[in-house]
């Protein structure tokens, strides 16, 4: 998934206009690029938002007395990065 999201965002930024430099029709060709540029950005924001939430973004727990963002390793902090060593279960004891 983390690669499809990747490869749906570069392929939204790079600007391929230089495929319609042969093309008859040049203004066709790179209103098609445009059209795969938007579709490309739209794929790689969905492709974000489902990661987000599959990892337990905002914090999110298995354990609901938990009342902290970093019960897990793979949940993240409120900073937005991972929680790793930080999270509770990393921690001597636990929570």
């Amino acid at each position: 998934m983390k690669n499809a999201v990747l490869l749906a965002l570069v392929a939204s930024l790079t600007g391929c206009a230089s495929w319609c430099d042969n093309s008859e029709d040049r203004e066709k060709c790179l209103n098609r690029v445009h059209v795969a540029q938007a579709v490309g950005a739209a794929v790689a924001v969905v492709g974000v938002v489902a990661l987000a939430a599959r990892g337990g973004g905002g914090g999110g727990t298995t354990d609901n007395s938990y009342k902290g963002n970093c019960q897990y390793d793979w949940q993240i902090a409120a900073d937005g990065s991972r929680c790793g060593l930080r999270s509770a279960e990393s921690r001597p004891g636990g929570f």
